[in-house]
């Protein structure tokens, strides 16, 4: 009697197991027909967590690298989250770290440290030259001296490198936020005003400074502002991450707050210079806001251009207000960068088609010349372009100062392409 009940126990934990097999295949053939991300939030109700982390444990091969879409909903998910539990914060009267202890999301402290900034930019780091590249020989020496020099200063002495002091006086971002290894959590009290966004005191100021100026490198320190991120090894694209990162946890407490005092707010904050993780995004808390200003003005599509073909417009300041032989010099640069621009645009359509190189054609109305020179190509201008019709149809060589630039501009966002013609 016990083996036939354990045996019909064992049937029935089979046959259950089975049909739970059965329906998780159901539901993912059903998400495998149904791929677009923006609707995986239908499909939600009808699995559970460890059903779709089983699942995903299964899969063969899985990519390491997302989708450009797929980042762009994980970040919105995200952002939607905080807004969501900062919002419950503000009903519920509590702060937020009360509400991250509840949800076992409170991080443990971390001891302050601003060691790398203090090698990058102190002036006791000059008394210790880098070695050589490519030896590894006087690393090890260097690394002590410097250590001793650092374990020698006071506490706030070491406090003027930490992300918060370093930036108010050097105004050099520091990015200082709960992900920075500078960041102190203090689990005993939360930070209120100024104090709690990063910003220093009076206090604070009178004491910082003179010790800023007696430690720093203000040398370097103008250099590296004069360079910009790539002057400590990191490249515009990883500097272009980060601001995005930035930027969102703005958006967030622009919308908390917002929305907490009854006003509305419009963001628009774009990379001044196209390629790998630019961006360009548009943020406001009213959404009718957000669709009249497309309706109506183009608002993020004309800022994109603007801000990514910024350089551009500061070379065109230039060579408007700067002495008549660099103008001349300066607008015969602007036609052979304009020039090259559109010849890369071409070259790039050929290449993909294993034709030759081609020209960009000068004369009036390029868009019907190239399609007379070549039927399977085309001209395609997204909306937001900066440069009229009217100034296109004059062509390259009759074409002025200023929609040359708006056309340089255009390639550089994206608004000008050449592609494949589809018919």
């Amino acid at each position: 009697m016990v083996s036939t009940r354990a045996s019909q126990r064992r049937g029935s934990t089979r046959s259950q197991s089975s049909i739970s097999t059965s329906n998780i295949n159901q539901k993912q053939r059903i998400i495998t027909a149904n791929k677009k991300q923006e609707n995986f939030g239908s499909h939600l109700p009808s699995w559970s967590v460890n059903e779709l982390r089983r699942t995903l444990q299964k899969k063969k091969n899985p990519s390491n690298r997302l989708p450009v879409d797929f980042q762009e909903a994980l970040q919105l998910l995200q952002q939607n989250y905080l807004k969501s539990k900062l919002m419950l914060a503000l009903i519920g009267n509590v702060g937020e770290k009360t509400v991250n202890k509840f949800l076992g999301e409170n991080k443990p402290s971390r001891k302050q440290c601003g060691w790398n900034r203090y090698v990058a930019f102190s002036l006791e780091s000059l008394k210790h030259p880098v070695p050589p590249k490519g030896t590894s020989e006087g690393w090890d020496q260097r690394n002590r001296e410097m250590g001793k020099a650092w374990a020698s200063l006071t506490a706030d002495e070491k406090e003027v490198f930490s992300s918060r002091v370093f930036q108010h006086f050097s105004k050099i971002p520091c990015g200082y936020d709960k992900d920075d290894d500078d960041y102190v959590e203090d689990e005993d009290s939360e930070l209120e005003g100024d104090e709690g966004r990063g910003l220093l005191t009076p206090d604070e100021i009178s004491l910082y400074m003179p010790l800023y100026n007696n430690l720093v490198n203000h040398d370097k320190v103008k250099a590296f502002i004069a360079k910009g991120p790539e002057s400590e090894g990191h490249n515009a694209g990883q500097a272009y991450k980060q601001a995005l990162k930035n930027i969102m946890n703005l958006n967030s407490e622009l919308y908390t707050v917002s929305n907490a005092y009854n006003t509305t707010y419009y963001l628009l904050s774009a990379t001044r210079t196209p390629g790998l993780n630019s961006f360009c995004k548009e943020y406001s808390n009213d959404a009718a806001w957000l669709a009249l200003a497309q309706k109506e003005w183009n608002s993020k599509e004309t800022f994109e251009a603007y801000s990514h073909g910024r350089q551009i417009q500061a070379n065109l300041e230039a060579i408007t207000n700067g002495p008549e032989g660099e103008s001349g010099r300066d607008a015969d640069q602007l036609k052979k960068n304009l020039l090259n621009a559109l010849n890369d645009l071409l070259d790039d359509s050929a290449a993909a088609r294993g034709s030759k190189k081609a020209i960009f054609p000068k004369g009036p109305n390029p868009v019907a010349l190239l399609l007379e020179s070549d039927p399977e190509l085309q001209v395609v201008r997204a909306e937001g372009s900066r440069l009229s019709e009217e100034s296109l149809l004059l062509g390259f060589d009759k074409m002025k100062k200023i929609p040359r630039q708006k056309w340089l501009a255009d390639i550089a966002s994206g608004h000008f392409t050449i592609e494949k013609n589809s018919d």
